[in-house]
This record gives structure tokens, sequence and C-alpha cells, in this order.
């Protein structure tokens, strides 16, 4: 039988391996698309339609990484195929419809008849089928993408034993919901979903307690990260993209609460709000541990 240590020690080299196959993956077929900021109008209606992808995905209650999987298959189609105003909206419809049928398999109401009935006599049931057809044939049915939430989620295999699983989970959900955040910002499509993983994580590092998070476990955990996706803190793009994180987290509802339970749910009565931190206290966390990293041993 396997001792417990040698179980986490093969858990961690899985992790390794599938992280190594989606590093792959973003610097190949599913490389970032630089042309779409070049092209300012497809780039403009690119933040008209992932509005309307993120609304249509929260009012389904759908798994967020529909949005990540939806915006990769129409940026990388509009990528390699000329559209303007009225086809862009089609292929973000039906880029959406792939990826709901991948991620929620049957058990959903987003239907092409639905989606026609969305488009309010744009488009016909045929026209959103027939669009899905020629978007998997032009990216070869390339439709997984590996998303910056697979990579936080191998992550967490890689971190320290010390740190309790409940503490694992809360550093988790807060570095998803900064990546649901960067999913609503054209200015996030410059990182590589491997950068906006490992800045949101070291970005959770910092909301999270010092005399919770010792800073041997924090410097052990980000090096087992850069190990693994051959990244360093010290890059310009995540150090970029660490602090664009943290301006659209201080304008969005979770800043003033500091707390990754109301983040995820915030109150929507005043007198309700749980006074938990305020904002200054969690922007004086941010600046008092911004040292931390600095001091990796490479």
């Amino acid at each position: 039988m396997l001792s417990m240590s040698r179980m986490i020690s093969l858990k961690a080299e899985d992790a390794i391996d599938r992280l190594n196959i989606l590093r792959l993956q973003e610097d190949g077929d599913y490389a970032t698309i630089d042309i779409l900021k070049s092209d300012k109008e497809v780039f403009r209606w690119r933040g008209k339609m992932r509005g309307w992808t993120c609304q249509i995905v929260e009012y389904y209650e759908f798994d967020r990484q529909v949005i990540a999987v939806a915006l990769s298959i129409f940026d990388r189609f509009v990528s390699k195929h000329s559209c303007r105003e009225k086809k862009i909206q089609l292929v973000s419809m039906s880029s959406l419809y792939i990826a709901v049928k991948l991620y929620e398999g049957h058990n959903h109401n987003l239907t092409a008849v639905t989606l026609a009935s969305l488009s309010r006599g744009l488009f016909s049931v045929n026209d959103i089928i027939v669009m899905e057809k020629v978007i998997l044939e032009l990216l070869s049915w390339k439709v997984h993408p590996p998303t910056a939430s697979c990579f936080i989620r191998d992550f967490f295999v890689l971190a320290p034993t010390s740190i309790s699983q409940e503490m694992k989970n809360a550093m988790s959900e807060f570095s998803c919901y900064l990546i649901d955040l960067a999913l609503c910002e054209n200015a996030f499509l410059e990182f590589q979903p491997s950068t906006l993983a490992f800045a949101s994580i070291l970005n959770s590092i910092r909301w999270v307690d010092s005399d919770c998070y010792p800073d041997h476990v924090d410097k052990f955990f980000s090096s087992q990260i850069e190990f693994a996706i051959g990244k360093r803190f010290s890059d310009a793009d995540v150090q970029k993209s660490m602090l664009m994180l943290q301006d659209v987290y201080a304008m969005s509802p979770g800043y003033r609460f500091n707390h990754v339970t109301i983040l995820m749910n915030p109150f929507e009565d005043e007198p309700l709000k749980p006074n938990i931190g305020s904002e200054k206290q969690f922007k004086n966390n941010f600046q008092a541990t911004a040292g931390r990293h600095h001091s990796l041993r490479r």
C-alpha cells in the first residue's frame, strides 16, 4: 500500500503533467489572439458580445467556464475568418451554443430555438446550426481550450500540505472570482490563461492573513507553480496582470467585504451587510505583503 506522502507526490506529478499539456496548448492551437487588438471594430463588438454572453450564463446559472470557452472559440474563429457586425453576432451565439453543449450537456434550456428567439428575428435556428458547423470545421474541432480555471485547479494540487483544505478552498474561490472579473474586461485578452491564473493566486495569497499563511509556505507554493509553468513572479506580464486584477477587484462588489463567501454572494440590502473588514484594511493588506515574493530564491 502506498504511503500518504507517496500518494501526495504522485498527485503532484500528475498535476505537473497536466499543466505541461495545458501550457503546450495555450502556446499552440489555443494561443492568445493578438490580431483582435489591431481590429478596432472586432475588438469593440467582442466587448458587446462578451457582455451578452455573461448575461446569458448568469441568467441560466451555467458553469462560469462556459464564458471562457465561448470567448476562446469566438476569438480564434474571428481571427481566422473576416467578420463584421451581423456575422459577429451570429458567431458569438453559435460559440456560446457550442460551449453550453460541451459543459452543460443536455441539462439546459438554451437550445438553438431559444437563441434564435433571443436574436429577435435576426437569425433563424438554421443560421445558428450552420454557423456552429462552420466554426467547428474551421477550428478543426479544437473546442476544449486551457482556461485559467483549469490552471488554478491543478495549481492547488501543488499547494503545501500545511495549508488546510478549508484555506485552499477559500483561496481557490477567491482566485476564480478574480478570473470571473477578468472575463468581463477586453483588456485581459493580452494575457495567457496560465498568467492570469498565477496572478490571481498571487493576489489571493495577499488576501490571506499572514498569520494563517507564513512566508515560507508562500515561497514554496509560488516556486512550485513557477517550476510547473515556466513563469516567474517577476515576469512583466505576471506583474502587470496582478495589478490589473487588483484594479478590477477594487471596482467590484466584493472589494468592500474582503471575504470569499460574501464575494460570491453579495448582500443586496445595505443593513444586512456584515462588518468583516474595511476597504482600507484590504488595501493595506495588499501593500503590506507586496514585497513578499521579491525574496523568492531562484
